[in-house]
């Protein structure tokens, strides 16, 4: 494996924050001569990228109370904007005697800017909402619940694999798509990696895999895997 693919690899790992050092340092050599190539794994990179970046809104209750008086606040704003006297539809900021006008702001372009803000920051209060839903989904521990969500949506909708864990005829749970985690989880904190962990892992978190794909893989590798699967995707939430 070249060294810059190696170095690419921690750089992402370091900007994730939460999953630095995670995977075995041999993970992608193995990974890339089973022919995973390295443009897929860009997406994985930049998957564990946005999640680290998404990860400080898991308790961020300041952050939601904040977002949501924005909102309040720009309502309200527009509301005595529209009450409010005006100089046929402007507004000025005179000089302290009254005799010059030193800036001037039109009244529907003020409102109209406040409803973008409105409805920028409803948005952003989704998407934090929907982060604090999945934060409190994992019951063994949320740093592995990303990281293994993470690497379940790339098995499926990049390398467009079967999430499902074999059984090897004696009750242990095995097949590619354990030992795909096994080998990126080796140096894991926690709990044991093991295949009844993942099988189990897989079966408790199967609903949030089409979820976790639309928030942090791109929309259209999700749509066209579904187009591919001769079905459509799920209205998006």
């Amino acid at each position: 494996m070249k060294p810059d693919t190696q170095r690419q690899f921690d750089e992402e790992m370091r900007v994730a924050g939460w999953c630095a050092g995670f995977a075995a340092p041999n993970a992608l050599q193995l990974l890339i001569e089973r022919g995973i190539k390295v443009d897929q794994f860009q997406v994985l990179f930049d998957c564990l990228g946005s999640v680290g970046r998404s990860w400080d809104f898991r308790d961020s209750k300041q952050m939601l109370d904040a977002e949501s008086q924005i909102v309040v606040r720009a309502k309200e704003l527009i509301a005595l904007l529209r009450r409010a006297e005006h100089d046929n539809g402007w507004r000025h900021v005179w000089d302290s005697d009254y005799e010059t006008i030193e800036s001037s702001v039109e009244i529907e372009q003020l409102v109209d800017e406040l409803k973008i803000l409105a409805q920028s920051t409803s948005q952003q209060l989704v998407q934090i909402g929907d982060m604090r839903y999945i934060s409190l989904r994992p019951q063994s521990g949320k740093v592995r619940y990303f990281y293994w969500i993470s690497l379940i949506a790339f098995w499926q909708f990049v390398l467009s694999r079967d999430v499902k864990a074999s059984d090897n005829g004696i009750g242990k749970a095995s097949g590619p798509l354990v030992a795909f985690v096994t080998i990126m989880s080796e140096r894991m904190d926690g709990p044991a990696i093991t295949p009844g962990a993942i099988r189990k892992f897989i079966e408790r978190h199967r609903g949030d895999i089409d979820k976790f794909a639309r928030r942090f893989l791109p929309s259209q590798l999700v749509t066209l895997h579904y187009f591919a699967g001769g079905r459509l995707p799920a209205k998006k939430i």
